[in-house]
């Protein structure tokens, strides 16, 4: 019958997980990295979103040199 589903065997699982474009995980207290936005609205939502995923960590962001920047807080 040519309408049968075909199995395939030996196919890898992709990687699980969340993709982020930003370095949230690999950021120690003290760093920082400009936010690739000319709002401070898309910034905070990154930065309190990144808060409550990577708990315990704390990130803030501000204005610097008119440009916004998210900093590890904790």
């Amino acid at each position: 019958m040519s309408d049968e589903i075909q199995i395939d065997r030996g196919i890898p699982l992709p990687p699980r997980g969340r993709i982020t474009k930003y370095p949230w995980a690999k950021m120690e207290v003290g760093d920082s990295f400009l936010f690739p936005s000319k709002g401070a609205g898309p910034a905070a939502a990154a930065a309190k979103s990144a808060c409550v995923r990577n708990a315990p960590k704390k990130f803030v962001h501000g204005k610097h040199n008119n440009q916004y920047r998210i900093w590890r807080t904790e």
